[in-house]
């Protein structure tokens, strides 16, 4: 039986709009497997993976959803 293969993604966001991140990741295939609150900040950075070939990626956005 062959081994699942995983994708990563990583995205850092401000709290409050950490909500939609999350809906819209989902709607992608991506499974939250960790959400690490940014101590001193109100920030948060949420580790995903779905199947796939494995990569890293990283998507970082501001508080206001821009892409940085």
């Amino acid at each position: 039986m062959a081994r699942t293969q995983w994708e990563y993604a990583s995205l850092v966001n401000h709290v409050e709009g950490i909500r939609n991140q999350l809906n819209n990741m989902g709607q992608q295939g991506w499974e939250l497997v960790s959400i690490v609150p940014i101590p001193g900040q109100f920030h948060c950075t949420a580790v995903f993976k779905r199947p796939g070939a494995p990569r890293i990626t990283s998507v970082k956005k501001r508080g206001n959803g821009k892409t940085r």
